[in-house]
């Protein structure tokens, strides 16, 4: 294989791999911005979560 072929190849890897990483980073931000709304969104108990359900705390 030429370098040239080589770095190309080399290219293509690192741009889906960072393309990967990048779609991970998003999803871990937006995971914890969706745990930092459930935190500050919680009122008297009544949390929210993203899809707007109401999560209502168990009565024993």
């Amino acid at each position: 294989m030429n370098p040239a072929a080589l770095k190309t190849v080399g290219g293509i890897h690192l741009e889906f791999g960072l393309i990967f990483w990048h779609a991970v980073d998003l999803t871990r931000s937006a995971w914890l911005m969706g745990e930092q709304n459930r935190k500050t969104s919680s009122i008297d108990g009544l949390s929210l979560d993203l899809a707007g359900n109401a999560n209502y705390p168990t009565l024993n």
